[in-house]
């Protein structure tokens, strides 16, 4: 369905193919792509004319401009790929392909840097067009991750189960777990972090009971920096946050936090 108004209104737009639509995604109000069965159309027209124009399972679809675009393809038990064109969805490459992980959505701000997610949690970054991955991965179980979105280099947003939704403001170095709660909390604290030890992730707990510049940093036990989890605004709440020690050495760290006149330090082991 089309809206040519903000929503008010909605028309329905006949594709010419009858299909469980998956996607769809617009670069302008003329040029868009929509994936559905083993269906990638592309419409240059604002919807009024689309072409079949390539056989495949996508679920999820972006495109960056005329040209760049990727897909993720969902294979038997759960076996997935994700896919790049160059050509505006005629063909394509596949760029990432794994047996038994699922991604289940993709997202690029520019040609080189993009991230998916998907199955037990998984976030993966990439900043060379799809040469190479990292993960990023949060501390959530085997929650599933649903769409991802960012609004620049630094911050955005994933969606799972459970009512989870987790923002990063550094580029998905960490991501805080934002919790809708009915009780604001009186005091700050910050709490231990579990699990302690911990291999290579665990969760740091901290509350503020009103709106305060938050600043939460790691540090090693020498007091070099290593990492900024928190350095934002935040509302009075409840907060969870992950920290991924991959890229660090075995070993004792500190973490610090920093809110209107609230500080304090706590010690976490990392043990691989």
């Amino acid at each position: 369905m089309k809206t040519s108004n903000g929503g008010a209104n909605w028309n329905n737009v006949n594709v010419g193919v009858n299909n469980h639509w998956n996607d769809v995604n617009f670069i302008s109000s003329d040029t868009g792509w929509m994936v559905g069965g083993l269906n990638l159309l592309r419409t240059e027209d604002g919807g009024q004319t689309w072409n079949n124009i390539y056989l495949n399972s996508f679920d999820k679809i972006i495109f960056l401009d005329n040209n760049i675009g990727w897909g993720i393809t969902q294979g038997v038990f759960f076996n997935t790929s994700i896919f790049r064109t160059t050509d505006g969805g005629y063909n394509w490459d596949v760029k990432l392909s794994s047996a038994g992980t699922a991604y289940r959505d993709i997202y690029f701000i520019n040609e080189a840097k993009g991230w998916t997610v998907g199955e037990n949690g998984l976030i993966l970054k990439t900043t060379d067009d799809g040469k190479s991955w990292e993960d990023q991965s949060v501390s959530i179980g085997y929650d599933v991750l649903f769409d991802v979105k960012f609004t620049g280099s630094e911050v955005g947003w994933t969606i799972g189960q459970n009512g989870k939704i987790f923002k990063t403001t550094n580029g998905g170095v960490s991501f805080i777990e934002d919790k809708i709660t009915d009780q604001t909390p009186t005091v700050f604290s910050l709490g231990q972090n579990y699990p302690n030890p911990f291999n290579p992730s665990t969760s740091i707990n901290y509350s503020i009971p009103t709106s305060s510049f938050v600043t939460l940093k790691v540090y090693d036990i020498l007091g070099n920096e290593v990492a900024t989890l928190v350095d934002q605004i935040q509302a009075a709440g409840n907060f969870t946050i992950s920290f991924d020690a991959s890229n660090l050495s075995n070993g004792v760290y500190l973490y610090s936090i920093k809110a209107d006149n609230f500080s304090d330090v706590k010690k976490m082991i990392f043990m691989k």
